[in-house]
């Protein structure tokens, strides 16, 4: 959580920041968090759920996934990072879901 710090916050309720807030994203609605102005690039991928595999693929390109995103960040190569990532953002929610 601490390189997703520098722009998101992950409390119940919280504030966006640069990013939006993402407490509760593992099975929400990508790129419609409440408060935040998603790119125009994210906005056509909108409404999907934010599943193990979608938050895999966001995560360890956002560019790719998304081209034009503005999430300046190149992502996270290591599977087994970005499946401690997703675990670790499931936790921070009212009804983690079940994750392989």
């Amino acid at each position: 959580m601490q390189q997703c710090a520098a722009c998101h916050t992950l409390a119940k309720g919280g504030a966006p920041g640069v990013g939006p807030n993402l407490y509760g994203i593992v099975g929400a609605k990508s790129f419609s968090a409440p408060g935040f102005n998603y790119s125009a690039a994210v906005k056509g991928k909108a409404g999907a759920t934010w599943t193990d595999d979608t938050l895999s693929a966001w995560l360890e390109n956002p560019m790719g996934y998304a081209p034009g995103t503005m999430m300046a960040y190149p992502g996270i190569k290591n599977a087994q990072t970005r499946a401690d990532v997703i675990a670790y953002l499931n936790s921070n929610s009212d009804k983690p879901e079940k994750l392989p």
